[in-house]
């Protein structure tokens, strides 16, 4: 415990000895949350949909490592695409390190396909988010070396000059997504559909530092991708214009942070995350999922198998999503540390529009139809 908390006093020190290898959280269910992955792919749902994901990692580690999202977001044709407004929330350790952040998201979809189509054959999804961060920790729950006893623990006050409790910074973040339908000539109604995405998070690289010593916060590159296939045709089933949904969904996503940069203190981290999940026609979707920082089995690093469930559940005038996972430690960091449990909820007020409010009737305006976008299965 004492080497803990004098690393953590050297990490925040910025002194030269010590090389961090830190992340931004990692979330398991990351085609759930959306804005988190990528700021392209808000908008994706017809209506307004608001979401919440709370996660609790490392629970045997000397106060673990808890993380919260919140979220909504609303597809607007006439503004062109998709606007969101995000919160996020990440606490660690004893120490109360604390992360918050506002957000600002917005996304220009472009339709592909033949114009005259009523429904497009793919989408160009172009995002940005522009937010407000601030970052703090309680120096009074750090312990020093020179408060520590060999025998009798901590005993002294510290004469280690502690830095500003918390620091204020904007945040940036870009990206661009690919949604593409394949027909199928059996399953015509029921296309495969496939979903490529790039961001860049931190674009500005903006100051971190409680102590003024230059520590940025290094930017984060997130590629992804997931392939819907029908196992099943798509159809509607019941008087309240349900669907019957049966698919396999093979996901991908790898991301990096740092900069091996000395004068940086940092180094490069990455993170592979790959697997498939099920969507049944009962509503009930689960996979698994494996996470690693290489795809080689070489190294110590703790490597993780992602158990994941939930319901995928559509109604008349409103959808919702419940999700669970949990996260093995298969090597490196023992189970004696505890895995990660995550919790999703998503709900979906279906044909909702904030800012295009329609032509008469409720129909959509001119200006509106131009505006052609895909609808959202199954996350993306």
């Amino acid at each position: 415990m004492i080497k803990f908390f004098y690393f953590i006093w050297a990490a925040l020190a910025g002194l030269p000895f010590a090389a961090l290898r830190a992340q931004d959280p990692v979330l398991s269910q990351f085609f759930v949350n959306r804005l988190y992955l990528n700021p392209a792919m808000v908008g994706l749902n017809n209506g307004v949909a608001f979401n919440a994901s709370y996660r609790n990692q490392w629970p045997g580690v000397l106060g673990a490592f808890n993380s919260g999202t919140m979220s909504v977001e609303m597809q607007e044709p006439c503004l062109g695409g998709g606007l969101g407004f995000s919160a996020f929330y990440d606490r660690a350790g004893e120490s109360a390190f604390q992360t918050a952040a506002l957000n600002l998201h917005y996304a220009y979809i472009i339709g592909l396909g033949p114009r005259r189509s009523r429904q497009p054959s793919g989408n160009l999804h172009i995002g940005m988010k522009a937010g407000f961060s601030q970052r703090g920790i309680n120096w009074d729950k750090l312990v020093f070396s020179d408060q520590l006893d060999p025998i009798y623990g901590v005993v002294r006050p510290s004469a280690a000059q502690t830095g500003r409790g918390t620091v204020a910074y904007p945040d940036f973040d870009a990206g661009i997504a690919w949604r593409q339908d394949i027909r199928h000539p059996i399953y015509n109604k029921t296309p495969f559909r496939l979903l490529l995405g790039l961001s860049m998070q931190h674009l500005l690289r903006p100051n971190q530092s409680l102590r003024d010593v230059g520590a940025i916060l290094p930017r984060r590159y997130t590629v992804h991708g997931g392939f819907e296939i029908p196992l099943a045709p798509y159809r509607r089933v019941g008087s309240k214009k349900s669907n019957e949904k049966f698919f396999i969904l093979p996901n991908i996503k790898y991301e990096w942070q740092g900069e091996p940069n000395e004068s940086y203190n940092q180094a490069l981290t990455n993170v592979l995350t790959w697997g498939v999940y099920v969507q049944t026609p009962q509503s009930l979707y689960f996979g698994m999922l494996y996470q690693d920082r290489f795809i080689s089995t070489a190294g110590n690093n703790t490597r993780t198998l992602v158990a994941t469930a939930g319901l995928d559940v559509q109604g008349y005038d409103v959808d919702y999503v419940v999700g669970v996972s949990y996260d093995f430690n298969i090597r490196g960091l023992t189970n004696r540390a505890g895995g990660a449990l995550e919790v999703n909820f998503r709900a979906v007020l279906k044909d909702r529009r904030v800012f295009c409010k329609g032509g008469p009737g409720g129909q959509p305006s001119r200006k509106e139809s131009m505006r052609r976008i895909q609808d959202c299965n199954n996350f993306f």
